[in-house]
C-alpha cells in the first residue's frame, strides 16, 4: 500500500498521437500542468520501434513529469481509444456465474484481431440495460506488449507505473466531476481532433456507449480543420444515427447536455450547434470545479487550453475523488 503522501501525490499522464499532457496532483490538490509535442506521433509504431524512437519518447516523459516538479514517483498513464479494443455487449438476464463468465470470454475473442492470450482484458457491468432490461457489459482488451512497454517507458524515464486507463473512460471522470450529472441525465460528450470525432454517451452517470469517426482531409482543404459549421453537421448526424439505434430517442434532444472537448477547435462547433439546438451545451473545463493551487490558475494553459487535459485530469479524479469542490463554484470561470 502507497503511503497518505504518495496516494495524494501523484501524476497523469496522457498520450495523445502528437502531443503528451501531463497533471501533477500534490497533497490532494492539483499542483501543476504541463504538454509537450511528440518528436514522434505516439502510436503502437512509436512502442515498437527501435532504440532511437523509444529514446525520443523516454526524453519526452523525462522532461515533461521534470518539469512539473512532483514529490511522487507513481504515474498513471491514459491511452488513446485507438490503442484499445472496446466492447459493450448484453447477455441474457438470469444466467448463471459460469455461463456468465464464459458469455464474457466469447464476447471479448471476438473484439481480438489475434490470440486472445496476447491481451489484457477487463470487463465490467455497467449500470444501465438495454431497452429489453437485459444487463450491458463491457470488455477493454489491450495488447499485453503494449503494457509492457507503457511500463518500460516509464520506468526508463526514472518513474514507476501503477495504473493505464483508456481516455473514452477518463473523460467520463472529468465531466462527472466537474458538472453537475443525475442519474436520470443522459450525456454526450463529442472530442473533437483534427483526424478524428469521438462520440461518448454517458448514462447513469457511467460509460454506456463510444463511437469513433475517423476524418479524411479533402484535397482542396488548406488545413487539417473540419470547418466549424461542417463538425456540427456531422455530429447531428452521427448522433442521430446512434441514438435511434439505440433506442435513446430521434435526434440531439434526447440528450439532457452536450459536452465539447479537443483541440479541433470545439468554441465554432459550440457556437455552430447552439444555433440550431436547444439543448445545453458547453465546452468542458476538466479544472472547473478542483482543487488547485492558487499558482496555477493564472497560467497559459489552465486559462486558454485546458483541454488538453482532460484525459488526465479524469484520470487524477478517478484516483482521487476529493478533488472534485463539492461547492458553489463561479459559473464564469
Amino acid at each position: 500500500m502507497p503511503s497518505t503522501n504518495e496516494g495524494r501525490s501523484f501524476l497523469a499522464l496522457t498520450f495523445q498521437k502528437e502531443r503528451a499532457s501531463v497533471v501533477s496532483i500534490e497533497n490532494g490538490k492539483v499542483h501543476a500542468i504541463g504538454s509537450q509535442e511528440m518528436v514522434h506521433p505516439f502510436g503502437i509504431d512509436t512502442l515498437r520501434s527501435e532504440e532511437v524512437a523509444f529514446g525520443n519518447l523516454v526524453d519526452v516523459v523525462r522532461k515533461l513529469c521534470n518539469t512539473v516538479k512532483c514529490s511522487g514517483k507513481q504515474v498513471g498513464v491514459v491511452l488513446g481509444q485507438e490503442m484499445v479494443q472496446i466492447k459493450r455487449f448484453p447477455i441474457a438476464l438470469g444466467m448463471d456465474k459460469t455461463f456468465l463468465e464464459q458469455q464474457i470470454e466469447w464476447e471479448a475473442r471476438q473484439a481480438c484481431i489475434s490470440d486472445i492470450d496476447g491481451y489484457t482484458r477487463v470487463s465490467s457491468r455497467l449500470p444501465a440495460q438495454q431497452a429489453s432490461g437485459d444487463p450491458l457489459y463491457v470488455t477493454v482488451l489491450v495488447r499485453k506488449w503494449i503494457v509492457t512497454a507503457t511500463r518500460r517507458l516509464i520506468e526508463r524515464a526514472g518513474y514507476r507505473l501503477n495504473d493505464i486507463d483508456v481516455d473514452v473512460f477518463t473523460q467520463i471522470h472529468a465531466v462527472l466531476g466537474n458538472y453537475d450529472i443525475s442519474q436520470n441525465d443522459l450525456v454526450l460528450l463529442a472530442k473533437i481532433e483534427a483526424d478524428a470525432l469521438s462520440l461518448t454517451v454517458i448514462k447513469r452517470r457511467d460509460f454506456f456507449l463510444c463511437h469513433r469517426v475517423t476524418l479524411q482531409k479533402p484535397a482542396n482543404r488548406a488545413n487539417n480543420r473540419m470547418p466549424a459549421q461542417d463538425m456540427a453537421e456531422l455530429i447531428q448526424k452521427e448522433v442521430k444515427r446512434l441514438v435511434f439505434a439505440h433506442r435513446l430517442g430521434n435526434d440531439m434532444a434526447a440528450f439532457s447536455a452536450v459536452f465539447l472537448c479537443g483541440e479541433n477547435d470545439p468554441e465554432g462547433v459550440l457556437q455552430a450547434l447552439s444555433s440550431s439546438l436547444t439543448v445545453p451545451i458547453k465546452k468542458v473545463n476538466p479544472f472547473y470545479r478542483v482543487r488547485t493551487v492558487d499558482s496555477l490558475t493564472g497560467t497559459e494553459d489552465f486559462v486558454h487550453r485546458p483541454e488538453r487535459y482532460m484525459a488526465s485530469m479524469g484520470l487524477a479524479l478517478k484516483r482521487l475523488p476529493s478533488l472534485s469542490m463539492e461547492m458553489t463554484v463561479n459559473p464564469n470561470r
